[in-house]
């Protein structure tokens, strides 16, 4: 039974020249689940907001629609629960068709796991804007890509798409090479009409008249190398006709300065001796122990409102527990630190503040989704998403030695943390990194620690974990969830059941 169905839909802006997106047909079926993917600025959300209207004589939802739109600002709570409370509220109203944009933008790991198995139990037709790949790995029968004028639809899931994907590049580079190796074997033929040519030339120059040569028998030399010559010349043209098609583009390596002094390597970069995280009369983090040596990548994991942000800070304080070597250049970035000056434009504010290469840091803007043209473009008129990337690229290729990241992934589109990723493992100083996204942190650091019943571990250290009160009440939620659903796997709610009853 259909759920949406979508014909001939576009979205231009006033001012605009051209439409940002055009969608020729989309097909929902109930109970189908859609994944919308692409760079930032494409229109995913503008898509998810013309569907929650469905006042568009183009779009045709059949049903309630719960939409739960991309949060921003946040409340006095962290982002990840009020994203959690949005949620969870929307499903309480039983809504045929659900829109999630950037569900778990926020979320800390034990959320996600929540949305994940919430998703699954819901029963209704999903549409999800999402750059989680964490989420994404979920089964989707069919993935909406954005990034160029026409939107594009794939039938299968992430997995699939991403596959069809690499064997279209594959297929690219292939008719790339073909299409070299074919000019090169015309160049070949065009040279050897030209030599066999001027071979004939040489031995049809001897200073004789023309009833000498005629005499002589040389009038087929002349013809043979005017055929010659011209056999090359339409070899030459044909060349210039051929198209040249698209290549895949591949990723230069990057090439940092080092800005790391010689005299640190082996040496501790950041030790934190018994320091607590307090604010007002709760303790977050207790008694943290911490050594960071120099060129070491290290994240912190943990739940929402644990205190990881709130140590970033206490460190950058520098309270007597803590010791920072005195060679330590610090680049601190947080999504609320705005350090842009608006009255330059996105490169000088970059650039100008770097010793790296002008190759590297165009890779980088470039990866972050900031097009050549839009470099010279003035900060103060960049969106607010746009200078959150140009304060995260500005202390990237700043002159530290040290990068404090404080969730630097947040709101960035697939690609943009991608290049981010390629862009960090590649980083010869110093990072100390917190992020909720599974696969960017496994990809980038090195150690990872993560914050357990008020303090930071090392899980690969831990002893058995007794589960917090937390986690309890979720599970408790999880069981009774599935005793609910008649469909539910009895063998999961009995394991449930033995894990909440060990904890």
């Amino acid at each position: 039974m259909l759920a949406i169905q979508i014909n001939q839909l576009s979205f231009q802006f006033p001012d605009a020249a051209e439409p940002l997106f055009t969608l020729p047909q989309l097909t929902v079926n109930r109970r189908q689940r859609v994944a919308i993917i692409g760079p930032n600025g494409t229109g995913k959300s503008t898509l998810l907001k013309m569907l929650a209207a469905n006042d568009d004589p183009r779009i045709q939802a059949v049903g309630k629609i719960g939409y739960v739109p991309q949060l921003k600002d946040f409340s006095s709570e962290s982002g990840g629960e009020q994203v959690k409370r949005e949620i969870f509220d929307v499903l309480g109203e039983q809504p045929d068709i659900l829109l999630l944009d950037e569900p778990s933008a926020n979320l800390d790991l034990l959320n996600q796991h929540w949305l994940a198995r919430e998703l699954a139990r819901f029963a209704g037709t999903l549409i999800v804007v999402s750059h989680d790949e964490t989420l994404l790995a979920q089964p989707f029968d069919q993935i909406v890509v954005f990034g160029g004028p026409t939107v594009t639809v794939f039938t299968g899931d992430y997995a699939a798409y991403r596959q069809a994907e690499q064997r279209q590049a594959q297929k690219t580079e292939a008719a790339y090479h073909d299409y070299l190796a074919k000019k090169k074997a015309l160049e070949i033929q065009v040279e050897k009409r030209l030599q066999q040519a001027r071979r004939l030339k040489k031995g049809n120059t001897r200073k004789l008249s023309n009833s000498d040569k005629k005499a002589a028998g040389l009038t087929s030399h002349d013809k043979s190398e005017r055929k010659k010559a011209q056999t090359a010349m339409a070899l030459e043209h044909r060349i210039d006709r051929m198209t040249a098609p698209d290549r895949v583009k591949k990723e230069r390596p990057l090439h940092f300065k080092d800005l790391t002094a010689p005299q640190l390597a082996g040496h501790t970069m950041l030790r934190v001796s018994g320091w607590t995280v307090v604010r007002g009369k709760k303790t977050l983090i207790q008694n943290i122990q911490l050594k960071v040596p120099a060129g070491q990548r290290v994240a912190i994991t943990g739940p929402n409102q644990a205190g990881k942000t709130s140590f970033f800070k206490d460190i950058m304080a520098r309270p007597q527990p803590v010791w920072w070597n005195q060679l330590a250049r610090i680049g601190y970035f947080a999504q609320d630190l705005d350090t842009l000056d608006r009255g330059q434009t996105l490169w000088e504010n970059v650039a100008g503040h770097s010793y790296q290469d002008v190759h590297l840091i165009r890779n980088l803007l470039a990866g972050l989704g900031f097009p050549p043209a839009q470099w010279a473009q003035n900060a103060g008129t960049l969106s607010g998403g746009e200078q959150v990337k140009a304060n995260l690229a500005r202390i990237l290729v700043g002159d530290y030695n040290f990068l404090l990241l404080d969730e630097p992934t947040n709101y960035l589109d697939l690609k943009a943390i991608d290049a981010l990723g390629t862009f960090l493992a590649s980083y010869p100083g110093t990072l100390l990194l917190i992020s909720h996204d599974q696969t960017f942190t496994q990809r980038v650091a090195q150690q990872i620690y993560t914050i357990r019943d008020h303090r930071l571990v090392d899980p690969e250290r831990m002893a058995p974990v007794h589960l917090t009160s937390e986690t309890k009440l979720l599970l408790q939620h999880q069981i009774d969830a599935l005793v609910a659903d008649p469909e539910a796997d009895i063998a999961e709610i009995r394991a449930l059941r033995r894990q909440l009853a060990e904890a």
